[in-house]
Formats: C-alpha cells, sequence, structure tokens
C-alpha cells in the first residue's frame, strides 16, 4: 500500500485518472516507458489503434519491458525480450515461443482512455475499476493545442485547490476584481466553480493592454483540471488543461496546455481587422505565455509549503474547506 509522504497527511497516489501522453506520441510502432502514479509502466496501441497502459515487469519471471530494456512490439503485440512471452492489450499472454501460454499469466492493465488527444489512465491501489469518466470536450472550431511539461514537488491536491484559492489570485498574480457568481457545485467526482479578474499583459504586442475573464472551472479527481475562460475585450475564448500526475511519492508531473478559438469580435479595433483564423494564431502563444507565467509564480510556493490540516481561513479564502471534504473521496477510507 502506497505510504504518505512526510509533507502531505494522505497518500501521494490518488484513486482516479491520470494523465500518460499525448496520443501523438503514441505511433502505432512504438512502446513508451513512464514512471507513473509510483509504478514502472509502458504503454502502446495495438492492432485496432486501442491503447494500452500497463505494468513494466513480466509476470512470467520479472524481466522489465521497456524499450530500454529490450520490450518490442510485433504486430501490435508485445514481446518480453526475456523468452519471448508475447502480450495482446488486453493484457493476456498470448503465446510464448515454447509451450502454450497459462490463462493466469497476464500483465497488470490500468484501463485507459484517450480524451481530447491526451491519453489517460485509472490508477486504484486496490485494483477497482473505474466508476467515472472524464468529459470530452468539442474539437470543432478551435486551433491546435500548444503543450508544456513541469516537474515539481508537490501534491496534485495542493494544485487543484489553488483555483478555489480566490484571494491569492489578487496578492500573488495580481489580479484585480477577483470573484466568483456563487457556491461551489459537487456532483459526485466533478467539483465545479467559476471566478472571475481583470488582468494585463506582459506579452510584447498587448503590453500593459487590461483585460477582464470569467472563468468556469471543471476539477474532475486530483488529475484533471479544466478551465474554460472568456474575454469580451481580448475577443478570445480560450480552453487550458491542467494535469497533474504523480511520479513517485515526492514529484508530480504537470502538463498544461492552451487552445483558443476568436470571439465574433474584441475590444482591440486592430485584432478585428484581422482575419478569425490568423487572430486565433496570433493570440494562442499569447494565451499560452499569460498561462504559463502565471502558473510558474505559484512553483516556489508548491514545493515549500507546509500542508496545514486545519488552516485558519477568512471569508476571502474561497470554498477551500469544501474542496478538500469532495477530495476525501479519491483516498482509501
Amino acid at each position: 500500500m502506497a505510504v504518505a509522504s512526510s509533507r502531505f497527511p494522505f497518500t501521494p497516489f490518488p484513486r482516479g485518472w491520470f494523465y500518460f501522453e499525448l496520443s501523438t506520441n503514441m505511433a502505432a510502432d512504438k512502446l513508451v516507458s513512464r514512471h507513473w502514479m509510483g509504478e514502472e509502466v509502458i504503454g502502446w496501441r495495438g492492432p485496432d489503434g486501442q491503447v494500452c497502459v500497463a505494468s513494466a515487469f513480466c509476470p512470467h519471471l520479472g524481466a522489465k519491458l521497456s524499450p530500454d530494456c529490450g520490450g518490442t512490439l510485433m504486430d501490435g503485440q508485445l514481446v518480453c525480450p526475456f523468452h519471448g512471452f508475447t502480450y495482446d492489450t488486453t493484457g493476456a499472454c498470448v503465446s510464448t515461443p515454447f509451450a502454450a501460454p497459462s490463462p493466469a499469466c497476464r500483465l497488470r492493465v490500468f484501463p485507459a482512455e484517450e480524451i481530447n488527444r491526451f491519453v489517460f489512465a485509472y490508477f486504484d491501489e486496490s485494483g477497482h475499476e473505474p466508476d467515472w469518466r472524464l468529459p470530452g470536450m468539442p474539437e470543432a472550431g478551435w486551433t491546435r493545442t500548444l503543450t508544456h511539461l513541469y516537474s515539481l514537488k508537490t501534491h496534485p491536491q495542493e494544485t487543484s485547490e489553488n483555483v478555489i484559492d480566490l484571494s491569492h489570485l489578487t496578492f500573488l498574480h495580481g489580479f484585480d476584481g477577483v470573484g466568483h457568481s456563487g457556491r461551489s457545485e459537487i456532483d459526485g467526482p466533478c467539483f465545479k466553480t467559476d471566478f472571475r479578474f481583470d488582468g494585463g499583459y506582459h506579452f510584447p504586442l498587448l503590453r500593459g493592454f487590461r483585460t477582464e475573464l470569467s472563468a468556469i472551472v471543471q476539477i474532475w479527481g486530483l488529475g484533471f483540471l479544466f478551465v474554460e475562460t472568456v474575454s469580451q475585450s481580448l475577443g478570445t475564448r480560450t480552453l487550458n488543461w491542467f494535469l497533474a500526475t504523480p511520479v513517485d511519492g515526492e514529484n508530480v508531473d504537470i502538463l498544461v496546455s492552451a487552445k483558443v478559438q476568436a470571439l465574433g469580435s474584441g475590444g482591440m479595433k486592430v485584432l478585428n481587422l484581422v482575419p478569425k483564423w490568423l487572430r486565433e494564431q496570433l493570440l494562442l502563444p499569447l494565451v499560452m505565455h499569460e498561462f504559463k507565467k502565471n502558473i510558474e509564480r505559484d512553483f516556489m510556493i508548491w514545493e515549500n509549503k507546509a500542508y496545514k490540516e486545519r488552516p485558519l481561513l477568512n471569508k476571502a479564502d474561497g470554498d477551500i474547506a469544501r474542496f478538500r471534504r469532495y477530495c476525501t473521496q479519491f483516498y482509501p477510507a
């Protein structure tokens, strides 16, 4: 059983869906190796294109199956470098060079899904199957997706809690007029809230430009945070994913991403003179630049703060206590 780290009173490996890899990095003939949720795992596509995420160790005699240790793919099936045992995407051993495979010889396979060109796998330390799914977002009418990967010493509950903490948006990030329309909503594994604020851009093309932003936030478990933001003054709708995945008991990989959609018109007249498709291509790097810049301001806090089980909250802090109660469903009883 996974143990809590010295910084947090709960396991570093919560139950739920966690990011594994970009779909574009999982070609049909490519075997991918990762340290994920405290496990050595591998991923590949079967003959039907279905993604498999599995333990990186052969159940026969324990050989590591990663490509750097000799693991290979043959016709969409995984071949062990030690004795040639061959596995399909269900984890079943379908053949060996020497004898009929035993039905008991199976890889540990994690349920996997592809959503918006991200590959996710489901982790439960007790091995239970998922009883909920992640939402997909429409792709039509949006730009390509930009991504960036960070690695930090923190916990995914801490990074998700950050978006609930409204007061730090003013003090640390310098936003004005921070607030939200009402109480957050919890629907099973989904925590939904919203916020609004005014901010300034420091991007060379828009230096000093002020814009108001309204955002709807969906948090599904502790590995999937999705934000849809609208800026009428900039004439842009933005989708941002924030995907936090524990690597070991201390480090967390954080994939951030952005895509944009230009509205019919914006507050900047110069942008309205630009065709919609070109306006989107110009705004996409701006949006990603601002998203990364603001996230990076939190890094020093996340890596060094102490977790307070009974924080002394006030009315300006947002629904932090409610969010923490929501999080308890993803930990062992």
